[in-house]
């Protein structure tokens, strides 16, 4: 939880350099590489980077008891739901320094490896904090997730087309996070990063790069299949169960849209367009889950 809500930062403190200028053309090194832009986005992410991590360790880790390296299998909690978090994460992130490599002039074969790489080190160094951490514990699951997340990057982005698979985000308050405000979020803004009972993770399938290829339909028009937890006071189901609680996994279908095929005159939009694709715009919704099947008009 606290993972996201850093590494969410250095996110928004890389995009401040990061051009708006953008293709997913696949590019050799015929325009030489720009140094000077190089070497500022590489010491302004280091620098970011950097006082991310201090800022974690002062704000986090300087109250937690410290002990030697050791690992924790958390694979079981939260249902997965941060497991798919990571994962969410550094999908984006490689994104992000894909598009800040190529800003720089990298060729695009080098800018989708480099960012991937970029990204999914900079996820498992929070794993150094947890290892150290004796109520934590530096955990396998993370690093496979993260993996997942770079890896399904550069299976989409190699062949020089737009992700055609994005994985989303959405979020509504719960009414389980009041009973636990001090792990689940006190205030909206909170519990929006903390609260997995309230969060649901998407992917998003871009219909026509699918399925209508050769044919007139629109670009922008997805299919999001999602994922979440509910019910979960607590990380385990024992311990939810123990109060009363009855976890349950839901699965959505929904309808979507494919902000980065609207393209504009203006590129600062069309870039804002980019950004704001991490997110499941509310669309109506169907729910599955061992209640039943629901219908929601509108789902957040």
């Amino acid at each position: 939880m606290r993972l996201r809500f850093f590494l969410l930062l250095l996110i928004a403190v890389s995009l401040s350099i990061d051009g708006t200028r953008y293709s997913y053309a696949q590019t050799d090194s015929i325009i030489p590489l720009n140094y000077k832009k190089l070497t500022f986005a590489i010491s302004a992410t280091g620098v970011a980077y950097s006082a991310t991590m201090t800022g974690l360790s002062h704000a986090w880790y300087s109250q937690q008891e410290k002990s030697n390296f050791h690992f924790f299998d958390d694979s079981q909690e939260w249902k997965q739901m941060d497991k798919i978090g990571h994962t969410y994460i550094t999908f984006h992130q490689a994104m992000v320094f894909d598009e800040l490599y190529r800003w720089c002039n990298l060729s695009s074969k080098k800018s989708i490896w480099y960012g991937a790489a970029t990204a999914f080190t900079i996820q498992n160094s929070i794993e150094i904090f947890d290892g150290f951490s004796k109520k934590y514990g530096a955990s396998i699951s993370d690093v496979i997730a993260n993996g997942i997340g770079a890896a399904g990057y550069i299976l989409q982005a190699r062949k020089g087309n737009k992700p055609t698979i994005i994985p989303k985000y959405s979020f509504y308050p719960s009414n389980i996070a009041p009973t636990r405000p001090n792990v689940l979020g006190n205030t909206w803004a909170e519990q929006a990063i903390k609260d997995y009972n309230g969060q649901t993770y998407w992917l998003a399938f871009n219909l026509k790069n699918i399925f209508f290829k050769q044919k007139k339909f629109p670009s922008w028009l997805a299919l999001s299949i999602g994922y979440g937890g509910r019910n979960m006071k607590f990380a385990t189901d024992p311990a939810n169960e123990q109060i009363g609680l009855n976890t349950y996994r839901t699965y959505l279908f929904s309808l979507d849209l494919d902000l980065s095929n609207i393209n504009t005159k203006s590129k600062v939009i069309n870039y804002i367009f980019r950004r704001l694709n991490m997110i499941h715009l509310p669309a109506p919704a169907i729910e599955w889950n061992k209640n039943g099947i629901n219908f929601h008009p509108i789902y957040f």
